[in-house]
């Protein structure tokens, strides 16, 4: 029962870190936009879809640096892909990407 134990609590702890690991990405990844970094955006916003293509807020904030780096249809595609995983996020977002 205790290594058990010990190794759910490890799966947790790493569990924990990857979802740490990737709030960070996507906050530098938000920091390098604020920069206009949008390069950096880009990567740190790809790296966090890659790990999990269900994180609304990376699809988001991807969709928007490639709009503002003039890829409409990169855009559009993460934009979309945001709307189905939270169909009520979308309106006020798809000011910025269409402007």
């Amino acid at each position: 029962m205790r290594d058990f134990a010990a190794g759910a609590a490890k799966r947790l702890f790493l569990e924990i870190l990857g979802w740490t690991v990737l709030a960070i990405g996507v906050l530098a990844g938000m920091a390098d936009a604020g920069l206009n970094d949008l390069k950096g955006a880009q990567d740190h916003f790809e790296k966090a879809v890659k790990y999990d293509r269900k994180l609304v807020a990376a699809q988001q904030e991807l969709a928007l640096t490639y709009a503002k780096q003039g890829d409409r249809a990169k855009a559009e595609e993460h934009f979309k892909e945001a709307l189905q995983l939270a169909p009520g996020d979308g309106p006020d977002r798809l000011a910025d990407v269409i402007e």
